[in-house]
């Protein structure tokens, strides 16, 4: 007489199982958490860089701002905010506006002047006109760090020849 035998799992393979599953969905949920949180700090880089280039931009295309003329734009950054300030300054009236960045929160965390620690930051441009003055001088490298989401830290700079904004490393 043949004895028909049962196969089953037993409750700790079941277990094991279950236990390999948890560790591989973990790692790959853990490794995409990451992912987007670099992608988000990235994302708040590129904002703040195209905020600037878009005041930079607007300045050497037009001198109008709000169907009025005017003769300088100031763009004010200060140490622990987290928008860049923008002036138009026209012939007695002053328009003035803040641009800030989606996605993510900034701060700009450090500011510094030929190498120099300051607190406050603005740059003073002429429409149509190449380059600026950078706190009223107009032979300096400004620096701006700004620290993304508490994680992660950039740095740019600033150059009153061209008065763009190039990303660096961060020292």
């Amino acid at each position: 007489m043949n004895k028909k035998i049962k196969k089953a799992f037993t409750l700790l393979e079941i277990v094991l199982v279950i236990v390999i599953i948890w560790v591989i969905m973990w790692a790959t949920m853990k490794f995409g958490w990451d992912r987007i949180g670099f992608l988000n700090n990235k994302n708040v880089k590129e904002q703040f860089v195209s905020s600037y280039d878009s005041l930079y931009s607007s300045n050497m295309m037009t001198s109008y701002y709000q169907g009025e003329i005017y003769n300088e734009l100031k763009v004010k950054s200060e140490k622990w905010k987290d928008m860049i300030e923008y002036f138009y300054n026209t012939h007695g009236e002053v328009y003035s506006g803040r641009t800030f960045v989606d996605g993510g929160s900034y701060e700009i965390n450090g500011l510094s002047l030929n190498w120099k620690d300051i607190n406050l930051l603005n740059i003073v441009m002429k429409p149509h006109v190449l380059g600026c003055k950078i706190n009223g001088k107009t032979d300096t490298k400004a620096s701006i760090s700004i620290l993304v989401n508490n994680s992660k830290n950039y740095c740019f700079q600033i150059n009153s020849d061209t008065c763009r904004i190039s990303s660096v490393s961060c020292k």
